[in-house]
């Protein structure tokens, strides 16, 4: 069994890269992945690129090096759930 967490889209590449206002590595995303790993869970948190301004077909090469079963846990947060 294996989780995927995809975080959501900052409003702007500011919010994304300044690390005081970037959200995809603060809030709820590192507490959960730090409880499925303690419960041996593999959990990847990739950095989707340029989230600011997402873009299906990039999302979906960036998700594509992860591996997807029938029991991989699928978590998205905001527009991460749309992808």
């Amino acid at each position: 069994m294996n989780c995927i967490i995809i975080h959501g889209c900052p409003s702007d590449a500011e919010k994304a890269i300044n690390p005081k206002t970037r959200t995809y590595d603060k809030h709820w995303i590192p507490w959960i992945k730090k409880e499925l790993l303690s419960r041996g869970i593999k959990t990847e948190t990739p950095l989707m690129p340029e989230p600011w301004k997402p873009d299906y077909e990039k999302f979906k090469k960036e998700f594509g090096k992860y591996k997807v079963s029938k029991n991989t846990i699928l978590i998205g947060h905001s527009c991460g759930c749309a992808f």
